[in-house]
């Protein structure tokens, strides 16, 4: 978050990234990464690895006034032990 212009190095993690982790015998699952424009500052300290299962992208966007993402992208995976 708070990346200014396209100086990637200024912004925040306020997660880091985890890979996909499908559990065995569940099938594909969708992964989805949105781009959104900031229109202030984000100081939120209420996100965390605990959280990561019940987090919603679209009440993030909300609480922060996001609007609609300016870009995207997606992946599928499964776990190898099927």
């Amino acid at each position: 978050v708070n990346i200014i212009g396209k100086d990637l190095s200024s912004g925040q993690t306020l997660t880091s990234y985890v890979g996909p982790g499908p559990p065995p015998t569940t099938g594909l699952h969708r992964y989805v990464l949105l781009v959104y424009k900031q229109k202030a500052e984000i100081l939120d300290t209420e996100w965390g690895d605990k959280n990561r299962a019940s987090w919603s992208a679209a009440n993030f966007a909300k609480k922060h006034d996001l609007g609609d993402p300016v870009a995207g992208n997606f992946f599928q995976a499964k776990n190898a032990v099927q």
